[in-house]
């Protein structure tokens, strides 16, 4: 499939390239070198340092080796260096002019940088300083990914305040914001560099089908709270936005290999380069891991039904190509693939999945402020029953266009705003009602500085679906700064789901097995959709702090309200009874009056749902070796109800009231490491078959650490989640989750 959407993409790279053939490079005579360090004086490896030439735009890129150095072969011209790396506040020059063969020497000092500093994009879709963001948004930067135990991105996020992150089986993670997870967690959305990840089919994010393994990730940004003004459908209660570094931020070739238990094998390259205008970048990944053990019984001891639970192989492959035209303007052309198999949870119990496979093209313009933006996503997977015999599967194709500027209008307004269309083409086995949808988007966000310690951030979006008509997501909000590093806000959002298709037209006949005195019985069932569903919508009120504790300590804290109407849900419509008992019924049909066998399910929008919490947080940067974070979740107990304030007739995920963790991490020259600790609260369980049930209360203790040799071209890793081997269920139908230790090999070639 790569080849299908890749091929094509990569020529048009190409042929953008070739067509600029008349800015042809001066050869180098000249030369930029120098030694990056910390304001201690400790020389920094893997900085990022590029010289743009300021007439032609031409830009030189290099990356410091062990000892801090670097050696940049330019022509003769007009520069201005700049030097980045993750946890320190970038670094830019002066003009610095170097004549035919001259040799510049620098010596850059990078200051350390403040969470609260770190610049975001995910909160106003323009950069920011986090601290100044109109929401709670939280990052993952690319030190404490490297020095990270984690081997999906579940255990990545686990430490962020306000998400429910939830493992339950080798390939199966569910992450969601400021409300419960589930078999299916459908109400945050999901971003790679801004393209949205969602499958729409479903309603869900399938994580494991990511085309880029965590070495590839500058940053993952985390927006807490509705979204929908701003991203459109689906970011409900959060969007999660994982950030790849640039070609020219990887320089190089890399290379891992490792093992561990729970029969874990994983090995992946990437390789990139630079040539004047033109970078480039190419990845690929293997991973595999055996099965965890299935509980027999609910907590309770409710018996469950056994089934041969599946391991996860995964598979990604990735390239990227960008050309900078000219200073102010960019090409960017991407495509990728991923495969994944293992065991999935849905309403009606487990699947193997076998293939399933994702593949996209994306091609980007950006010139100044302004972004165009178009992308295709091409979806396959094959479910197989595991409780019952049945065999389903799914083909999509999204074909996307967006536009998105920015404009400062006087001294006071920063206006971003643009558009979007969809078009999707589904094949589905379960929902063969429906093969396209159609989606139209257009959004404005003004930010208003009323004074230089007062800004008011207001903006909406209108979005329109084929199915369900149109939604609009309005956003006002109030940024305070009382005082410098110190910001207070006021929020209110108003975000939504889409139906899915699969809610909209599924028509699905399967069975299950029902234990009887008689033996076990093939129960036969329905389950339909509704083609007149409403969309699901939240009212968020959200009140923060966010503030500098001397230099290099960060203070956070979030609460939030809201309110959730048109609970998507699927409920049984109607029963079997003694005048219309199931076919092959081995008791008397009078039996069926007191034994409840659901005949037909239905996809319903009702009930309302209130939710609120507290988040809080703090980081401490205290050297460029050391730094430490703790943060704590508070979530009341969602109050339900049906229509007109009526008892809801279903129930729903109940979240952990209370979350914990704190962690502690090392990067000094030659070792890295860290070692988390986080405790999740109980959880209550209602979204699979009829199984009902809490899960306890957990701790988990992960810890990794490294150490560089060869000049840091090799580092050995050795991590470990779970370390205490606890017998961990996230979920009262998930596996239950053990202690993997993995030992990895890293070399840069």
């Amino acid at each position: 499939m790569l080849g299908v959407v890749g091929r094509p993409l990569m020529a048009a790279a190409l042929m953008v390239v070739v067509s600029t053939a008349a800015f042809a490079q001066v050869p180098a005579s000249a030369s930029l070198t120098g030694v990056v360090s910390d304001e201690s004086g400790g020389v920094l490896p893997g900085v990022v340092v590029s010289a743009r030439e300021q007439t032609s735009g031409t830009i030189h890129t290099s990356v410091t080796s062990g000892d801090g150095r670097f050696s940049l072969p330019v022509a003769p011209g007009t520069y201005v260096i700049r030097a980045e790396l993750s946890g320190f506040a970038p670094f830019t020059s002066r003009s610095l002019t170097v004549a035919d063969k001259q040799s510049e020497s620098l010596a850059i000092a990078l200051g350390i940088q403040s969470y609260g500093e770190t610049v975001v994009v995910t909160g106003s879709r323009s950069p920011e300083a986090l601290r100044v963001a109109p929401v709670a948004v939280s990052v993952v930067d690319a030190s404490t990914i490297e020095s990270s135990p984690a081997t999906h991105t579940g255990e990545l996020l686990r430490e962020v305040p306000g998400l429910n992150v939830i493992e339950l089986s080798a390939r199966d993670v569910q992450i969601a914001a400021r409300t419960a997870s589930g078999r299916n967690a459908r109400t945050t959305l999901a971003l790679l560099d801004g393209r949205t990840i969602y499958q729409d089919y479903f309603g869900m994010v399938l994580w494991d089908l990511l085309p880029v393994d965590f070495g590839e990730l500058k940053q993952v940004e985390v927006a807490r709270g509705p979204g929908s003004s701003l991203w459109g459908a689906n970011a409900m209660t959060g969007v999660i936005n994982l950030i790849t570094k640039s070609p020219r931020e990887s320089i190089g070739t890399e290379a891992h290999v490792g093992v561990g238990s729970i029969g874990t094998r994983e090995f992946g390259g990437l390789h990139a380069g630079a040539d004047g205008r033109m970078s480039y970048k190419v990845s690929g990944s293997y991973y595999h891991q055996d099965p965890w053990d299935r509980p027999a019984s609910l907590p309770d001891g409710t018996p469950l039904p056994s089934y041969t639970n599946g391991d996860t192989t995964q598979l990604k492959a990735d390239a990227r190509v960008e050309f900078d035209r000219t200073s102010d303007t960019r090409w960017r052309f991407d495509a990728g693939t991923a495969s994944s198999s293992g065991i999935m949870l849905v309403a009606s119990g487990p699947f193997d999945v076998d293939p399933l496979r994702q593949s996209y093209g994306s091609v980007q313009y950006i010139h100044k402020s302004t972004s165009v933006t178009g992308f295709v996503n091409v979806h396959t997977a094959r479910y197989q029953g595991l409780l019952a015999p049945s065999t389903t599967s799914a083909d999509s194709q999204s074909y996307h266009v967006e536009a998105s500027d920015q404009r400062t209008l006087g001294r006071q307004h920063v206006l971003v705003y643009g558009g979007s269309s969809n078009l999707s083409h589904f094949d589905l086995s379960f929902a063969p009602g429906s093969h396209r949808r159609t989606e139209l988007g257009v959004f404005a966000s003004d930010e208003f500085a009323v004074t230089n310690r007062v800004r008011i951030a207001a903006g909406g979006r209108l979005d329109w679906f084929d199915t369900f008509g149109a939604s609009v997501s309005p956003r006002i909000g109030v940024v305070l700064e009382p005082a410098s590093g110190h910001t207070v806000r006021a929020t209110y959002n108003r975000a939504y789901v889409a139906p899915s298709t699969t809610e909209n037209f599924m028509y699905f006949p399967s069975s299950v097995l029902v234990p009887l005195p008689t033996g076990p019985y093939t129960l036969p069932f329905l389950a339909v959709g509704d083609e007149n569903l409403e969309r699901q919508t939240i009212d968020s009120g959200e009140v923060g702090y966010t503030g500098r504790v001397g230099r290099r300590t960060t203070v956070n804290v979030s609460a939030y309200r809201s309110r959730t109407q048109g609970l998507i849900n699927l409920l049984v419509a109607e029963l079997y009874g003694p005048s219309d008992p199931p076919p092959g019924w081995p008791l008397p049909a009078a039996a069926l009056a007191a034994i409840p066998l659901p005949k037909l399910f239905r996809w319903t929008s009702i009930g309302q749902l209130d939710e609120a919490g507290v988040e809080t947080g703090v980081d401490v940067r205290a050297t460029s070796a050391l730094s430490a974070m703790a943060t704590y979740s508070w979530q009341a107990e969602p109050d339900l109800s049906g229509p007109n304030g009526a008892p809801a007739p279903f129930a729903v995920n109940l979240p952990p009231r209370h979350r914990f963790s704190a962690g502690l991490r090392v990067h000094t020259r030659r070792v890295f490491g860290s070692i988390d600790t986080s405790f999740t609260d109980r959880a209550f369980w209602s979204d699979v078959l009829s199984y009902q049930g809490w899960t306890d209360s957990f701790w988990l203790v992960n810890g990794a650490v490294g150490v560089g040799f060869a000049h840091d071209r090799l580092t050995w890793l050795v991590k470990s989640t779970n370390l205490a081997n606890q017998a961990i269920q996230q979920h009262i139908f998930g596996d239950i989750i053990r202690r993997r230790v993995t030992t990895e090999l890293r070399m840069k070639l």
